[in-house]
């Protein structure tokens, strides 16, 4: 159940994810953020084709850790990219909660994985 502070993404046709909460949710990480790298690379609504690529974190002597949000042409695809390792999660499958500084991803009601910003031992597991 989604609370004041979370928002669940969840759509009604079950295929696409709504792209003003994670836009939302990203620049409130931007703020939140121990990691002064987190930022929107690429966002359609700029032109950059059919992603909102959101760099959670870089760190040096590490991969960068990107959450891509992408616009398939029937479904959208949540993606988790870490340098060479990657994992995706399909809008119709999944439900996607977004609170204060987690991204939490569902499958019937179960958490599969998170993603979140903060300090190096309270960041959750990256998914990748």
């Amino acid at each position: 159940m989604a609370t004041a502070e979370s928002q669940q993404t969840r759509p009604q046709n079950g295929r696409r994810i709504d792209v003003d909460k994670f836009r939302e949710w990203c620049e409130k990480q931007i703020e939140n953020s121990c990691s002064p790298t987190a930022r929107i690379i690429t966002d359609f609504n700029y032109g950059d084709g059919d992603q909102i690529r959101f760099r959670i974190r870089e760190e040096p002597g590490e991969s960068p850790e990107d959450i891509v949000l992408i616009r398939g042409k029937e479904v959208d695809t949540l993606r988790f990219e870490k340098g060479e390792n990657m994992r995706q999660f399909h809008a119709h499958r999944r439900d996607f909660t977004m609170t204060d500084k987690t991204l939490t991803v569902r499958s019937h009601g179960r958490e599969i994985t998170r993603a979140s910003t903060g300090t190096k031992g309270r960041r959750g597991g990256f998914p990748v």
